[in-house]
């Protein structure tokens, strides 16, 4: 298997199910309306598209497992010194 792809012994649904239950500990107060999954980007990575009832989107990513938590660490410092920087298009990481 290739950098950023995904085995084929993933399970859509319970990706799915998955994006749901962390979608619903997010929209505390708010409930989720909707939780679909998007076209992945160029990681890979499944991407889901999260609506909750109070107007807030959120899009949530699942890396590949092979992705290494040193290389997201870095991702996600980049992404948070971006916005703190006044880049308000950079994704705001959560985890």
């Amino acid at each position: 298997m290739q950098r950023g792809e995904w085995s084929t012994d993933e399970d859509p649904d319970r990706s799915r199910d998955v994006a749901i239950a962390v979608a619903a500990e997010l929209a505390s107060p708010a409930q989720v309306d909707a939780v679909d999954p998007v076209r992945p980007g160029m990681s890979g990575a499944q991407v889901f598209r999260c609506r909750f009832s109070d107007g807030r989107l959120a899009a949530l990513k699942r890396w590949p497992d092979q992705v290494e938590p040193a290389r997201l660490s870095r991702l996600h410092h980049v992404m948070r010194t971006s916005r703190r920087a006044g880049y308000r298009l950079a994704p705001q990481p959560i985890a």
